[in-house]
């Protein structure tokens, strides 16, 4: 991931310690799971291998992946395009 990021867990004492690493672990997972399905700077992403894929040839999706897009396009057009969920002029 391109980003650096913290998790802080607010009422840390009211969990025991093997509660807080259990809860930082399942955290740290999740990121890890957004990165390797959309990160663009990881060759083997599922967002790269789509955006790598030729037009013309159908290419099937997580259902993670088709939520999010599903989701951005119902954005998008609700704000008339103003929102554009494609992100390769920003990181490229």
């Amino acid at each position: 991931m391109a980003g650096v990021y913290s998790v802080k867990i607010a009422r840390a004492g009211a969990m025991s310690a093997a509660a807080e690493r259990a809860l930082a672990n399942e955290l740290f997972a999740a990121v890890d799971a957004v990165d390797r399905g959309m990160s663009t700077y990881r060759a083997d992403s599922e967002l790269t291998l789509l955006n790598q894929h030729r037009a013309d040839v159908p290419f099937t999706v997580s259902p993670a992946l088709a939520e999010i897009l599903d989701k951005a396009d119902t954005v998008s057009g609700a704000s008339e395009g103003a929102f554009d969920v494609t992100i390769g002029p920003i990181v490229n």
